[in-house]
């Protein structure tokens, strides 16, 4: 887990005034301090991982997943908690 991996799913999760808010790489590079070509490299890492799902009918829009809502809220099983983290350790 980054520094721009937690920049990324706390701009996704605090936009709740929309409902399930999915937005593109160039969206969150003009409104965080990620550079585009990171963000899209993170996104598809934490898409991997589970935590953010691409949305096939938009193209490249990103959103928070259920998983990635239930990771910033602290509320993640030991199993899950292990698959995130352990995932880091791999690489």
């Amino acid at each position: 887990m980054t520094r721009s991996d937690l920049i990324i799913l706390n701009f996704l999760d605090g936009h709740r005034e929309v409902e399930d808010l999915a937005v593109p790489p160039m969206v969150l590079s003009r409104n965080t301090s990620i550079a585009k070509s990171t963000a899209r490299g993170r996104l598809g890492e934490l898409t991997d991982g589970g935590l953010t799902e691409k949305m096939n009918d938009t193209g490249g829009y990103y959103h928070l997943s259920d998983l990635g809502r239930r990771f910033l809220h602290e509320e993640l099983t030991d199993e899950e908690r292990d698959m995130i983290y352990g995932r880091d350790k791999n690489k």
